[in-house]
């Protein structure tokens, strides 16, 4: 598994209020950068399973 590391994101205060309910519901996370993250993984996983996006060939550390 890869080491996480730390981005910085800008949202619309909408999109901060989304994600503040998401983690209230716990679902995807307990706070809203969780929910952030699981989200962008998600929307990653699906782009790379439709072919919109291709798989690194970088060697795992």
């Amino acid at each position: 598994m890869r080491k996480p590391v730390r981005i910085n994101l800008t949202v619309t205060e909408q999109v901060e209020r989304y994600l503040i309910q998401l983690s209230d519901l716990g679902i995807h996370g307990s706070k809203p950068t969780e929910v952030a993250s699981a989200l962008i993984s998600r929307e990653i996983e699906r782009l790379v399973k439709d072919g919109f996006l291709k798989l690194d060939k970088q060697k795992s550390s």
